[in-house]
């Protein structure tokens, strides 16, 4: 019986942005588990916790925050070039992970290895909502136009889902979200990151469609691999902030979906 094994020889780089997260990032104990010099773990404080200051210190995690709070995409491009001064390099891999995933080190080194195999360059894993791994997240979606962002926002069914329970075998599909995606290198600078324009929503939704839309790079899903996504949607509520950050970008994302040129 053959037992798949951990052959990678790339440093993976791990961005984490935390919004007042320490106590959920202690509570996961998922981040300490990845050791180094195989993991490099960069966490960004945005509002400065001294809590996480202090475990990113007994943990041998590196330690960033901000003077004042920035954005999703804003925070992981500091990440990107902060791992650049660590020695990142090309071949390496970038993994944008929210603070309220969880996922088993061993389960990680495995994905790594099958990605780097596949040359994969945008992957993602199957995340869930549930320790039991029953009750998925919606977290791979087709790129949404005008009529699905006003069908969400009014509560109605949500078209851009995709049905993971139809999906068995690694696939390409349109996004993926940020709460999990990993980026060779490589790819990363090509894209010059994330698009800063956005705040807190549709960040993952733009990168990704950039990557596909400009170079033909798809995201590959990677539906035998699990996660766990502990995920609070506060954009829900209408009229709140959360409401006017994801309704703004949504308007930023379908102008740029329209208006900018194709590469040449």
């Amino acid at each position: 019986m053959s037992v798949k094994k951990n052959t990678f020889s790339e440093v993976v780089y791990v961005a984490v942005v935390s919004h007042g997260h320490g106590k959920i990032i202690e509570e996961m104990c998922c981040l300490e588990h990845l050791s180094k010099p195989q993991f490099v773990v960069i966490v960004i404080d945005n509002i400065r916790e001294k809590r996480l200051c202090d475990w990113s210190k007994d943990n041998n995690v590196d330690y960033l925050y901000n003077h004042k709070p920035l954005g999703f995409g804003h925070n992981n491009n500091l990440a990107f070039a902060h791992a650049r001064t660590l020695g990142m390099r090309n071949q390496d891999l970038f993994l944008i992970l929210n603070p309220d995933v969880k996922v088993d080190s061993s389960e990680l080194r495995l994905f790594i290895s099958d990605v780097v195999t596949r040359g994969s360059g945008i992957s993602t894993v199957n995340l869930f909502r549930d320790q039991s791994f029953t009750h998925y997240d919606n977290s791979i979606r087709r790129f949404p136009s005008l009529f699905d962002f006003m069908s969400s926002f009014l509560g109605f069914r949500n078209r851009t889902i995709y049905d993971k329970d139809k999906i068995d075998d690694v696939t390409h599909v349109d996004w993926a979200a940020g709460s999990f995606l990993l980026f060779s290198v490589e790819i990363y600078e090509l894209l010059r990151g994330f698009d800063t324009r956005y705040f807190m929503y549709c960040e993952d939704v733009d990168i990704c469609y950039r990557a596909r839309r400009d170079f033909n790079i798809p995201v590959t899903f990677f539906p035998g691999y699990k996660a766990l996504h502990l995920a609070a949607h506060a954009n829900k509520k209408i009229l709140s902030r959360h409401f006017w950050w994801h309704l703004t970008s949504a308007i930023t994302f379908l102008s740029v979906k329209r208006f900018r040129r194709k590469k040449s």
